[in-house]
């Protein structure tokens, strides 16, 4: 019996390759690419990873308070070894220097997809 698209969808989302989805599920490797040749399924394929990602993302953010109190912890802790301290602080400082420079990327990005709309109407 042929595994459905849901099978196959759950399979190759699990999986770190076609081989190992197909090996899970039981059936050739054809099979899959097959599947991954229509343009529906490569959409829901996508869809599927895009939800999981999301999930992973938002479980990181509600982490993102305890980790950057975890390391202040380390910085301010007048007993911790100095390197120790420092490295607490620099990668504090490296962390949000990382995040300041994306979201001002991102902000002119917004902006040139902005001019591009306008200039395309």
């Amino acid at each position: 019996m042929r595994p459905t698209d849901e099978i196959v969808l759950a399979a190759l989302v699990k999986s770190s390759s076609t081989r190992a989805a197909a090996r899970e599920i039981g059936c050739t490797e054809n099979l899959i690419r097959q599947r991954l040749k229509n343009p529906n399924f490569q959409a829901r394929l996508a869809a599927e990873k895009a939800e999981i990602l999301t999930v992973a993302v938002d479980q990181m953010r509600g982490s993102l308070s305890a980790a950057v109190d975890c390391l202040a912890s380390v910085m301010n802790d007048k007993e911790a070894p100095p390197s120790v301290r420092v490295q607490g602080a620099d990668l504090l400082l490296r962390h949000f220097l990382k995040y300041f420079e994306t979201s001002e990327l991102l902000k002119r990005v917004e902006r040139l997809e902005k001019i591009s709309r306008e200039s395309d109407q």
